[in-house]
């Protein structure tokens, strides 16, 4: 064995400068086969075709607004590329399975980062922001320009493929739902639809609170799973990590760049599934009964005053949703009757206490009928000695017509079918009857209910003296008291809210400041909680205690730096404070902690959003993602005090907080970037 070795060695010392020029010359003709490919895909890109036998990606290159670029500038070759794919070729050690990897700096060098920072409108009314798809994980899910733009649609070479997103957007969440909700994409929407013979505003439904899927009750056909047989297309035998989408997706997507609809099945999306209209059941038992409850339910056909239907019809919740007794059942028509099922029908939907709303209304709704009835019949007789004097003008006549016509249908249509359009149908009448009265110079009829005669009083006997308000809600970032506003200082809830409809809110922060900045005595912590509470370093939900600002350590309070009667943002209008008793330097100082933290802030939820969406789509068992969601749900808790109460009042402890939310993350198993 020595042997040969030692005459390999005379060999090559023997004729060495063959060797090396015979290697100098391989290498070389190598490289230069390399460069002629390379060139040739540059400036004569139909070369690449030879080679090719997917002929109709290049031919819809061609025809794409990209049929000028070079292969080149899109597919990044690296040195050796086609030397490389020609060895493989030659020695059939190749995939007839073409993964073309298109890195993200290719189509940045055109295209520029500032169209990342773009929102765009996409196919007429989809709103498209690359910020939340590109600079962030997308469901857990590091992104490529390629992973939307890609030619594995039968359009134009990197068209935007919808499959794509209809893959992110509905795969693993329920029925009629989209994931992080239909308005994302959508926005609100504002077309007329006719549907069923019913014609509706979607903006009705939006400001009534109705969600998306109570009428589009399916939208995505198809799930979107990976069957295990097509890894195989790709690997022998390779399902080990099969289970694991985070690898997966890790491995296929973020680092090879292949697309989704390789591995998964495609969802169709659109109105798969509508709902039928309650005119369906109703009419199905009942062809000329109850019109005027169907009216009043539909909150249509009175005279003199606008449309109003039932929140509850909005919903599309039909008659047997409340009458349980009606499905199906003809006979012992009384028991629908039972005012006992008809609470119990409430309760099922909105829980408790709601049966005993039911029996309020019943009863204020007969009361005001008792009050209006007499003074309809007392008018009545007024008009009829005007006509036979032959006083009564046409106007007249028709007021009344329309007074006692309101009256009859709230009396006949059960106003309790939908209060808000019977009492309004009601103090219509209450105003004809008014005017009427004056015409014909007759004392007016006096109406006592409150409900008829103030505008507040609705709310509070109708309703919230069963079901009570929140006792604080946020606005504008303000931890609002009911409680103080309504029972202590006796604000009406129509100082607040829109009496025509039903938790619409009216009053702006501007309103709120005229009182609350107009008077010295009013701590800022009492509506300034979380802002407060960072200020101070009590931060009860992060278990963080005397560990205040070095500001408020100062002594420094709220007004010295917030200049209450300064109009203009508040980040410019303290900064100007922090250089008056600093330096000018500090205005800059002052936006700079701001945005640090802010980006912190933005990328801490990015954060505890990717956890929660990593333990929904987990194959945890139930208990098992209730205890690490109740983890998260105390980090999502320390997070609102930061993003209601802002950073910069006291940066140390939101750091420390942030701090906390991502050792939270960690204990799930999840690390926050």
């Amino acid at each position: 064995m020595t042997g040969f070795f030692v005459d390999l060695w005379q060999i090559i010392r023997k004729h060495y400068k063959f060797l090396i020029s015979s290697l100098l010359i391989v290498v070389g003709a190598l490289i230069i086969y390399d460069l002629v490919f390379y060139t040739t895909s540059v400036y004569a890109p139909k070369t690449c075709a030879v080679c090719h036998y997917e002929k109709s990606l290049v031919n819809r290159w061609r025809n794409s607004y990209h049929s000028g670029v070079s292969c080149s500038k899109c597919h990044d070759y690296k040195p050796g590329f086609f030397v490389n794919v020609t060895w493989k070729y030659l020695t059939g050690d190749y995939s007839m399975h073409v993964n073309p990897e298109i890195n993200d700096r290719s189509c940045l060098k055109c295209h520029g980062e500032e169209i990342l920072k773009q929102k765009i409108t996409y196919k007429e009314n989809i709103k498209f922001d690359h910020t939340l798809h590109v600079n962030r994980l997308a469901r857990n899910i590091k992104l490529h320009c390629s992973s939307c733009h890609n030619f594995s649609t039968n359009q134009s070479h990197l068209s935007v493929n919808d499959q794509t997103c209809f893959l992110c957007h509905f795969q693993g969440v329920a029925k009629g739902q989209a994931f992080p909700g239909c308005p994302s994409c959508h926005g609100t929407p504002k077309k007329i639809i006719r549907h069923e013979g019913f014609v509706f505003d979607h903006r009705t439904y939006v400001k009534a609170g109705i969600t998306c899927n109570e009428c589009h009750v399916n939208v995505a056909e198809g799930d979107g799973h990976v069957k295990k047989q097509t890894c195989r297309k790709c690997h022998i035998e390779r399902t080990a990590q099969f289970n694991d989408p985070a690898f997966i997706h890790q491995k296929h997507v973020t680092e090879n760049q292949i697309e989704c609809l390789v591995c998964h099945t495609p969802i169709r999306h659109g109105d798969i599934q509508l709902v039928n209209t309650l005119e369906v059941q109703c009419t199905s038992c009942h062809q000329t009964m109850h019109g005027d409850e169907k009216e009043m339910y539909m909150g249509a056909g009175a005279k003199e005053i606008p449309d109003r239907p039932s929140r509850m019809f909005l919903a599309q919740v039909s008659c047997a949703g409340c009458h349980p007794k009606l499905s199906g059942i003809r006979k012992k028509f009384n028991r629908a009757k039972d005012i006992r099922q008809k609470k119990q029908a409430c309760v099922r939907c909105h829980g408790a206490h709601y049966d005993k709303m039911l029996g309020n209304w019943i009863v204020h709704m007969n009361r005001l009928v008792k009050e209006v009835g007499p003074k309809v019949s007392r008018v009545g007789d007024l008009v009829k000695k005007a006509k036979a004097s032959g006083k009564l003008s046409p106007g007249l006549q028709q007021q009344y017509a329309a007074a006692l016509y309101n009256f009859n249908f709230v009396k006949n249509g059960r106003g309790v079918h939908n209060i808000f359009y019977a009492v309004d149908l009601l103090k219509s009448t209450k105003r004809n009857l008014e005017k009427i009265s004056k015409e014909l110079h007759a004392a007016p009829p006096v109406f006592h209910d409150p409900i008829l005669t103030t505008r507040g009083a609705f709310c509070t006997t109708f309703c919230h003296t069963i079901v009570k308000p929140p006792k604080s809600v946020m606005f504008e970032q303000i931890d609002f008291s009911h409680e103080k506003h309504v029972e202590k200082v006796g604000l009406e809830c129509t100082r607040c809210h829109s009496p025509k409809r039903h938790r619409q809110r009216t009053i702006t922060k501007q309103e709120c400041m005229n009182c609350h900045h107009r008077e010295e005595t009013v701590s800022c912590a009492t509506c300034h909680v979380y802002q407060t509470e960072l200020y101070t370093g009590e931060v009860k939900a992060a278990g963080i205690t005397d560990e205040p600002d070095v500001m408020r350590a100062s002594g420094i309070g709220c007004t010295d730096c917030h200049d209450l009667k300064d109009k203009r943002k508040v980040l410019i209008s303290v900064a100007e404070k922090c250089a008056d008793c600093h330096e000018p330097a500090y205005k800059k100082i002052l936006r700079d902690w701001h945005n640090d933290l802010q980006q912190r802030l933005t990328e801490t939820f990015v954060a505890l959003q990717s956890a929660r969406s990593s333990v929904q789509t987990s194959d945890l068992s139930n208990v098992d993602k209730r205890r690490k969601m109740e983890i998260l749900d105390s980090a999502a808790k320390m997070y609102t005090v930061l993003e209601k109460g802002k950073p910069v009042h006291n940066p140390d402890v939101a750091n420390e907080i942030m701090d906390k939310i991502n050792e939270q993350i960690k204990k799930i198993g999840v690390e926050s970037k």
